[in-house]
């Protein structure tokens, strides 16, 4: 379970980084 909730955190930050370039 870390390991998935560690990778859908990374895709959380991604995306928040997206946004911030929006």
């Amino acid at each position: 379970t870390e390991f998935q909730g560690g990778r859908h955190l990374r895709r959380v930050e991604q995306i928040a980084e997206l946004e911030k370039f929006l």
